[in-house]
């Protein structure tokens, strides 16, 4: 498995923590960030290999985050989370550009599998 330098957006410190550990575990370095802005402001310091956001965040959504990142200079792979999957959000997604949604609770295997194809 390769090392990728990954940052984690969810309100929910305890999903973000976990997830992070989880990450961290299987040889990846983690940023947390508790919102898309300061996930945006950390993209803007330094490069990351892979962007997971929850979807459902207050002031600005990981969809709006998503945008943003693929519009940005340096585009990375992003993963979104939600438990509220709908056609029309999964299509809104696509449209974007998102690399892959995941349902939560997030099926850990799934991801590391994804994350050791990037």
């Amino acid at each position: 498995m390769s090392y990728l330098k990954i940052i984690v957006v969810d309100d929910d410190c305890n999903i973000a923590k976990s997830l992070s550990d989880i990450l961290v575990l299987n040889g990846h370095e983690v940023t947390c960030s508790m919102s898309a802005r300061q996930a945006l402001e950390f993209l803007d310091k330094q490069p990351y290999d892979c962007l997971i956001s929850d979807i459902k965040m207050p002031n600005m959504d990981g969809i709006e985050l998503s945008r943003q990142v693929k519009a940005s200079n340096h585009p990375i792979p992003i993963v979104l989370m939600t438990a509220y999957a709908t056609q029309h959000l999964l299509s809104e997604i696509i449209g974007i550009g998102v690399d892959k949604v995941v349902l939560k609770p997030v099926e850990i295997e799934s991801l590391l599998g994804y994350l050791a194809e990037l």
